[in-house]
C-alpha cells in the first residue's frame, strides 16, 4: 500500500528518468538502491502485553510505552515498571540502535533507542525493529517513516 501511494507521487516513465535512476514499485530510485521488504532487513518484534499484575513480582523492570516515543526521540522522564520473566527479558530487552515504532496514538511514530539506560524493555503497543545487517541505516528508516506519515499522509 505504501509503495502504491508513493508510486502515485510521480508520472515519470522509465524513459523520462535521468541517468542512474530506475523505476521501481516505489517510484523512481537510484539504480544502485534495492527495494526490499521490511522483514528482510529488520527483525520485528511486538512488545509485551500489559497485565493486571504488571508491576507485581520480583522481576519488575522498566519499560517504554507509546507515551515515551516521539518523532526522533525517546522521553525517559516517566518510565513504568512491569514484571518480566527471564525468557521475556531476553525477548523484550532493548539494544542500542533498535527502532521503536508506535502502533497506537500517532501510528508509525518512530525513534531510535540509544541505550541511555540499561535493562529497559517495551510494551505491546510498540514494535521493535532491530537491523539484521550492519548496512541498514536506521536513521534513514526513521526519517522515511516521519516523512511518509507527516508529509504524505500515509
Amino acid at each position: 500500500m505504501i509503495g502504491q501511494e508513493l508510486g502515485k507521487t510521480t508520472n515519470a516513465t522509465p524513459t523520462d528518468l535521468p541517468d542512474g535512476y530506475r523505476m521501481t514499485e516505489l517510484g523512481p530510485l537510484p539504480a544502485e538502491w534495492q527495494v526490499v521488504r521490511l522483514g528482510e532487513v529488520f527483525d520485528i518484534q511486538q512488545g509485551k502485553a500489559l497485565s493486571r499484575k504488571k508491576d507485581k513480582g520480583i522481576r519488575s523492570r522498566p519499560f517504554l510505552r507509546t507515551a515515551n516515543v516521539f518523532w526522533g526521540r525517546i522521553d525517559l522522564s516517566i518510565i513504568d515498571q512491569m514484571d518480566f520473566s527471564e525468557e521475556e527479558e531476553e525477548k523484550y530487552k532493548l539494544h542500542p540502535g533498535d527502532l521503536l515504532v508506535c502502533e497506537g496514538g500517532d501510528v508509525g511514530r518512530t525513534a531510535i533507542w540509544e541505550g541511555k539506560l540499561d535493562g529497559v524493555y517495551y510494551q505491546n503497543h510498540l514494535h521493535r525493529l532491530r537491523p539484521k545487517v550492519p548496512e541498514v541505516e536506521t536513521c534513514f528508516f526513521m526519517y522515511w517513516m516521519q516523512a511518509a506519515i507527516t508529509l504524505l499522509n500515509l
